[in-house]
C-alpha cells in the first residue's frame, strides 16, 4: 500500500504560500514536493473555517485516500468533504441541471461496443472507398473512438469537424462527422452518454450565468490535484465553475493522461485562462524535494532536462532535502533471469530494510507486461497485489461458462460446443471419465446406432433430457440431470420476462461452484489465489449485468451478451484498485501516479516496449483535431510524453529505485531503452541472490554447514537444531513448510543397497509402457530418470509435445478448432523454454501446421472414437514376476473388426516402419485391449487390429496428412511383447541396472561418467 501521511505537516515555504493564497493559484513542483500535502492542509483549513472547498482529483481511488487523509486531519466530528473527480462532478451538475438528468452514463467498455455497432451497420457510402472495407474491424473503431472523444474535449460539434474536412483535413474527415452526428442521435435515443459528452454537456449548462451561479454556490474554492492531466473540456468546467478562489497543483514533468487527451499547454496557460481583474492568477514553485532523496533526484535530472518545456512552466528541479538514495539500473540476459533479479530485490528489501511487502513495488509500462511478473512472483511464494484484471470481462475464465449458459439458453439449444464447454466446466463438472460413462449410458437407451462425435451426443441428451429421469442414477447422470435442469428453470425465467440481472444469479447458485470456490479460498495457497480472481471476475460481471440494459427477457439478454462479447477493453471498476495492503503491488505505471514506495522496481523497460515502438500510421489522427484540420507530426511528442511517463514511474521511490531491462539477442526488441542512460548510473549485472534470502537458501546454507568438516562442532550442531526446529514447522493444512530440512530426504544419507539383491518374492513390478523401453535401452539411465529422478529439465522437446496432446485432448472433447488452438498457443506460448525470437516464430509455425494436419487426420477418421486420454492397467504373469503396467492412450477407436489404439509423436523425424512395428510401447497398448484393460470402455470381447504412431510434424507428401506407420496386431498366444516385458522386469527385479551405449548416448544427460562409454566412446 502506498505511504500517505494522514495529517497534513507544512514545510515553511508550503505554509508561506497557503497563507497567500487568496485568487487563483497554481502551484507547480516536481514528484515528492509536497503539493498533495499542500492541497490537502488548504481543504483543512477551509473546512476548520466553516467553508466549503470542492476538491477535484484524477480518480475515484485518488478520491477515496485524499479524503481518508483530510478527516484523519480533521479529527473526531461529522466530517464530510467534498472530494470528488471531474467526471462525478459534471454527472451531479447534469442530474441537478439537466434537462434529461435521468440518461445513464456509459462505461467505456460499453462506449466501444456502441461505436463498432454503428460502424458496422452504418451506411458505407458516407466513408471513402478505401476505407469501407476497414469499418467492421476493432482497429478502425478504436481510432473514430478516439477522435470522438477529442472532438468532445475540444467543444467540435459535429459540423465543425465537417467544416475541417472541407478546409483541407481530408475526405475521411467527412465520414467521422457524418458518424459523430449519427452516433450522437443513437446515443439519445437509447437514453446514454458517453464521459466526454457529459462534461461536454455540462460545460454547456453551465454557460448560462444562472446556472453558473446556483452551481458555483456550493462551494467556496476550489482544490485541484494534477491540473496538468486534465483535458481541454475538463479545464473549461473547471473555469467556469472557479469564480471565487482557486487552488491547483501539478507537475508538468509527469504528465501521465496525453493518451486521454490532457492539454499539453494547461500550466503555461494558467495566467491567461484564469486571471481575472477582480482574482489575480500567478504561478508559484515548491522548490523542496521531499520524497526523493539526493541520490535518485539527481538520477531524474539527467531525465527532466530532456523533456520539452513550454513558457511559463517554470525551471525543472527542486532541491533534494534528504540525502543519500539508491539507484540501480540491471541488465539481464532474459525476461526469465528479471524476474528472478526482482525477488532477490523484493527479499533483500524485506530482510535486509525490513519494508514491508506493502511497501515495495513492481511498475511496468503495460498491462501485457503484469502476467509473466505476476506469476514469477508467486511461484517465488512473495505475496502480489496486482492491479485489476487487464483483459475484456467476457475472456475472464469464470465468466465464461456463464455467457455460454445464456446463449444456449436464449438460443433454446445447445450447440455441440456450448453442451461440451457448460457439461465439463464449472456448472456441469464432469471429468473426461465421467463424461464417457454418461455417453456410454445414453448410447445404451437409444434404439438406434449412434454414430455422431461426442459432443454432438451430449448437446442431443443435454437438449432432450427426458430419459435422465429414467436412466440409472449414476453420479454422472446425477450431474447432466442438474445441469439440464438448471438450463430448463433459467429458460422458463427468460421467458417470463426474468431481467439479465436475475438468470445469471440463478445461473450461479444454482450449481456447487460458489461453495467450491469459498472453500479454495479458505484452504489458502496458489488455489485460493484463483479462486480470488475468479471470484472478483463474477462479481464485476453481476455488477455489469445489473448496470445494464433493464429490458427482460430474450432481448435484454440478446443485448447484454452483444455488448459484452464485443468489449476489447477493460472496465473501470473500484475494486480493481482498490488496496488490500496484502503483498507487493504489481501494476502499470499510470496506476502509480499519487503514490510513493520506499523501494520501486521497474521492469522491463525496453525500447519498443517503453517507450513504445514507433506507432503504426493510423488513418485517423486525433491531433488533427488539435492542430485545425492540419497534417501533424507528433512523433516528438509521443516521445515526450513517454519520458515524462518513464520520469512519473521513477519518482515514486522514496528510497531505492531499481531499473531493469533485458539485454538479449533480438535487436530492437531486446534492446534496453534509451531512458536508461538518461538515468546517469552505470548499468550492471544482477547480482546473485544470497541463499539465506529465501527458505530454501536458508535450508541449504544450514545443510551445508551440518556437513562441512571445516567447521567446529559447536556450529555444526547449532546448524542441525535449526534445521531440526524448520523440519518441524506445517503449514494450516499439516504440510512441511521447509521439507528439505528432513535429513530422510537428503541424498547419501540413506544407507547403501547391497548389489544384486533381488526384491523380495512375491516379486511386483509396475512399469509403464514407455518405461519397459527405456529399461531394454540402458537400465542405468531408466534408474537414475525414473528412480533416482535424477534427470534435468526434460526441456523443450518434452514441453511442445505435452502442449500438442493438450491441444489434441480439448479439440476432441470441447470442439476446438483452428481459432482456439491459436488463442491457447497466445496464452501458453511465452512459458515455454525459448530463447530466440526466430526459433520461437518457426516452432510456432511448425506446432499450428501439425495441429492443422491431427484435424486434417481427424477428419478423414471413419472409425468411432471410444476415447482420448484414456487409462488403462494391465496385469502380465511372467516368470520373473508379476508385471503391473499402467499408462493410458492418446487415441483409441473403434472399428468393425476390433479396436486400434493411436499414438501421436511430436518428433521432427519419423523412423522406419520397422522400428514402429517393433515398438514396445504400442505392443504394450495392443495386450491392454486384449487383456481388457480398458474396462467397460470396450465392449467385451473385442481384440487389437493393430496400433500406429502419427507423427504430427512429419507431412506425406501426396495427402498432406501426418505421417502414420502401422503396428501389425499381435498373434495369439505369448508374443514378442511379453518377452520384452519379461526382460524388463528381470533387470528390475535383479536390481542391478547395468549400462548400454548406443545411439541413445548422444543425448543422454548421464553420459558423464558411464561405464558403458569408459571403452566405447560416445557417439
Amino acid at each position: 500500500m502506498a505511504t500517505l501521511a494522514p495529517t497534513p505537516r507544512l514545510t515553511p515555504a508550503q505554509a508561506a504560500l497557503l497563507q497567500g493564497w487568496s485568487g487563483a493559484m497554481l502551484v507547480i513542483g516536481g514528484p515528492g514536493t509536497g503539493k498533495s500535502t499542500l492541497l490537502a492542509a488548504a481543504a483543512v483549513s477551509e473546512l476548520e473555517a466553516g467553508r466549503r472547498p470542492l476538491v477535484l482529483v484524477g480518480n475515484r481511488t485518488a478520491a477515496s485516500r485524499l479524503r481518508n487523509r483530510i478527516v484523519a486531519a480533521l479529527g473526531t466530528g461529522t466530517w464530510q468533504p467534498a472530494v470528488t473527480t471531474v467526471h462525478a462532478l459534471a454527472r451531479s451538475l447534469w442530474l441537478r441541471f439537466g434537462p434529461r438528468p435521468e440518461l445513464r452514463l456509459l462505461a467505456a467498455p460499453e462506449q466501444e461496443f456502441r461505436v463498432r455497432e454503428l460502424l458496422a451497420g452504418t451506411d458505407p457510402s458516407g466513408w471513402p472507398a478505401e476505407l469501407r472495407p476497414a469499418l467492421g474491424t476493432r482497429g478502425f473503431a478504436t481510432q473514430v473512438r478516439a477522435v470522438l472523444a477529442r472532438a468532445r474535449q475540444l467543444g467540435l460539434d459535429p459540423e465543425e469537424v465537417a467544416e475541417l474536412a472541407a478546409a483541407g483535413a481530408g475526405p475521411v474527415w467527412a465520414g467521422v462527422a457524418g458518424f459523430f452526428a449519427e452516433y450522437l442521435d443513437v446515443l439519445d435515443a437509447e437514453g446514454v452518454l458517453d464521459y466526454a459528452e457529459l462534461v461536454h454537456r455540462v460545460r454547456l449548462l453551465v454557460a448560462d450565468s444562472e446556472l453558473r451561479e446556483l452551481a458555483a454556490a456550493d462551494f467556496d474554492a476550489v482544490l485541484v490535484d494534477d491540473y496538468a492531466d486534465l483535458d481541454e473540456a475538463q479545464l473549461g468546467l473547471v473555469e467556469s465553475l472557479a469564480t471565487g478562489r482557486l487552488l491547483a497543483v501539478a507537475d508538468p514533468d509527469s504528465t501521465a493522461s496525453s493518451f486521454r487527451g490532457a492539454s499539453p499547454r494547461a500550466v503555461a496557460d494558467f495566467v491567461e485562462r484564469l486571471d481575472r481583474p477582480d482574482r489575480p492568477a500567478q504561478v508559484v514553485r515548491l522548490g523542496e524535494g521531499l520524497r526523493c532523496p539526493q541520490v535518485i533526484d539527481q538520477a531524474l535530472v539527467g531525465v527532466r532536462t530532456r523533456l520539452p518545456r513550454l513558457p511559463g512552466t517554470g525551471e525543472a528541479g527542486e532541491r533534494p532535502v534528504n540525502e543519500g538514495g539508491e539507484v540501480a539500473v540491471l541488465t539481464c540476459a532474459d525476461p526469465a533471469e528479471q524476474v528472478t533479479a526482482i525477488v532477490a530485490e523484493l527479499r533483500r528489501g524485506r530482510l535486509e530494510h525490513g519494508w514491508r511487502y506493502d511497501q515495495m513495488a513492481v511498475l511496468v509500462r503495460s498491462g501485457a507486461q503484469l502476467g509473466p511478473i505476476v506469476q514469477g512472483l508467486a511461484t517465488a511464494g512473495i505475496p502480489v497485489e496486482a492491479a485489476g484484471q487487464e483483459i475484456p470481462l467476457a475472456q475472464a475464465p469464470a465468466v465464461r461458462p456463464l455467457l455460454v449458459a445464456l446463449n444456449a439458453v436464449v438460443r433454446g439449444r445447445l450447440s455441440p460446443d456450448e453442451a461440451m464447454r457448460l457439461a465439463t466446466g464449472p456448472l456441469g463438472g464432469l471429468d473426461p471419465v465421467s463424461l464417457r460413462s454418461l455417453l456410454r449410458t445414453w448410447r445404451a437407451a437409444q434404439e438406434a446406432a449412434v454414430v455422431a462425435p461426442p459432443a454432438a451426443q451430449l448437446a442431443q441428451l443435454l437438449n432432450e433430457p427426458g430419459w435422465l429421469a429414467e436412466a440409472d442414477q449414476t453420479p454422472a447422470v446425477q450431474a447432466a440431470r442438474r445441469l439440464a435442469e438448471l438450463l430448463a428453470e433459467v429458460s422458463e425465467s427468460v421467458a417470463a420476462g426474468g431481467r439479465v440481472d436475475q438468470l445469471c444469479w440463478r445461473l450461479w447458485q444454482g450449481t456447487p461452484w460458489p461453495s467450491r470456490l469459498a472453500r479454495e479460498v479458505a484452504a489458502g495457497g496458489a488455489l485460493a489465489a484463483r479462486a480470488d480472481a475468479d471470484l472478483d471476475a463474477v462479481c464485476a460481471f453481476f455488477e455489469l449485468a445489473a448496470a445494464g440494459d433493464r429490458r427482460g427477457g430474450a432481448a435484454g439478454v440478446r443485448a447484454f451478451l452483444a455488448e459484452l462479447a464485443a468489449q476489447q477493453i477493460p472496465a473501470d471498476h473500484e475494486r480493481e484498485s482498490r488496496p488490500r495492503g496484502r503483498g507487493v503491488p504489481v501494476m502499470t505505471a499510470h496506476r502509480a501516479r499519487g503514490q510513493e514506495w520506499p523501494l520501486v522496481i521497474l521492469a522491463g523497460v525496453q525500447e519498443g516496449v517503453w517507450p513504445v515502438g514507433r506507432r503504426v500510421s493510423t488513418v485517423l489522427d486525433p491531433a488533427v483535431l488539435d492542430a485545425g484540420g492540419l497534417p501533424v507530426t507528433s512523433h516528438r511528442e509521443r516521445l515526450a510524453a513517454e519520458r515524462r511517463l518513464f520520469h512519473l514511474a521513477c519518482s515514486r521511490a522514496s528510497q531505492r529505485l531499481v531499473v531493469m531491462a533485458a539485454s538479449g539477442t533480438e535487436g530492437e526488441a531486446d534492446a534496453p531503452s534509451r531512458f536508461l542512460a538518461e538515468l546517469g548510473v552505470e548499468a550492471g549485472r544482477p547480482d546473485p541472490e544470497p541463499v539465506g534470502l529465501s527458505l530454501t537458501g536458508l535450508v541449504t546454507e544450514l545443510r551445508r554447514w551440518t556437513l562441512n568438516p571445516a567447521v567446529t562442532a559447536e556450529e555444526r550442531t547449532v546448524a542441525a537444531a535449526e534445521l531440526a526446529r524448520l523440519a518441524r514447522l506445517r503449514d494450516p493444512g499439516g504440510r512441511p513448510l521447509a521439507p528439505a530440512a528432513d535429513p530422510a530426504t537428503w541424498w547419501g544419507i540413506a544407507e547403501l543397497s547391497r548389489p544384486a539383491e533381488p526384491l523380495a518374492a512375491p516379486a511386483v513390478v509396475r512399469l509403464s509402457p514407455s518405461q519397459v523401453g527405456s529399461v531394454l535401452t540402458c537400465a542405468r539411465r531408466y534408474f537414475l530418470s525414473r528412480q533416482a529422478r535424477a534427470d534435468q529439465d526434460p526441456g523443450l522437446p518434452a514441453a511442445l509435445g505435452s502442449l500438442v496432446h493438450r491441444l489434441v485432448q480439448q479439440s476432441v472433447e470441447h470442439g476446438w478448432g483452428p481459432d482456439e488452438f491459436a488463442a491457447e498457443l497466445d496464452q501458453l506460448w511465452h512459458r515455454l523454454p525459448i530463447e530466440a525470437a526466430w526459433f520461437s516464430a518457426t516452432e510456432r509455425a511448425e506446432i499450428e501446421a501439425a495441429l492443422g494436419r491431427f484435424l486434417a487426420w481427424r477428419s478423414a477418421r471413419a472409425s468411432e472414437l471410444v476415447g482420448v486420454e484414456l487409462p488403462f492397467t494391465l496385469s502380465l504373469e511372467l516368470p520373473e514376476a508379476t508385471v503391473v503396467l499402467d499408462g493410458q492412450v492418446d487415441w483409441l477407436e473403434l472399428a468393425p473388426t476390433g479396436a486400434r489404439v493411436v499414438d501421436f509423436k511430436t518428433a521432427r523425424r519419423a523412423p522406419t516402419k520397422a522400428a514402429v512395428a517393433e515398438l514396445e510401447q504400442l505392443g504394450i497398448y495392443q495386450l491392454a485391449i486384449n487383456a481388457g484393460g480398458f474396462g467397460d470402455r470396450l465392449p467385451a470381447g473385442v481384440a487389437s487390429v493393430g496400433a500406429s504412431a502419427v507423427y504430427l510434424r512429419v507431412a506425406e507428401r501426396a495427402s498432406g496428412q501426418p505421417k502414420e506407420l502401422l503396428q501389425p496386431a499381435l498373434d495369439d498366444g505369448p508374443t514378442w511383447v511379453h518377452e520384452r516385458v519379461a526382460q524388463a522386469a528381470a533387470i528390475v527385479v535383479e536390481g542391478s541396472y547395468p549400462a548400454s551405449a548406443g545411439p541413445h548416448c548422444r543425448g543422454c544427460a548421464f553420459a558423464p561418467g558411464c561405464p558403458a562409454l569408459i571403452e566405447e566412446p560416445r557417439r
